[in-house]
């Protein structure tokens, strides 16, 4: 089985929940759940058409990248944003605090917190990034 087929703690998340995190590693997911945030993993930085079907199988009210702050996590974001809005319409992009390249290096709960919940849309986040 390929990793691009697979979403890691996909089991765990609640169908329909309000908010999912996507970010790169497995141990990101695990230090969202620990925070109270599901999630989950595309084991890389960058998200498959079938991956992104699982996604959108899960029904989540809102889709947020939570991909690493380094090239190839902005990368990622660019691509994935354009495959998945037309199924979920915006997604929205966490800015992980300065400093931090990804969710577990984020150690304060409530900057993780704040991180998520003031996402932006992907296409602000990109525009902004030129």
């Amino acid at each position: 089985m390929s990793k691009s087929t697979l979403l890691y703690g996909e089991h765990l998340v609640t169908p329909g929940t309000d908010v999912l995190v996507v970010v790169e590693g497995p141990l990101d997911a695990v230090w969202l759940w620990h925070h109270g945030i599901q999630a989950v993993a595309v084991l890389g930085s960058f998200i498959s058409y079938t991956q992104a079907w699982h996604l959108f199988a899960l029904r989540p009210k809102r889709i947020v990248l939570g991909l690493d702050n380094d090239e190839a996590g902005q990368e990622g974001i660019k691509k994935a944003s354009s495959l998945m809005e037309s199924m979920f319409g915006t997604v929205y992009v966490a800015r992980w605090p300065e400093g931090a390249k990804d969710a577990q290096e984020v150690h304060d709960a409530q900057a993780l917190h704040t991180a998520v919940e003031q996402a932006v849309p992907a296409y602000e986040f990109i525009l902004g990034d030129q």
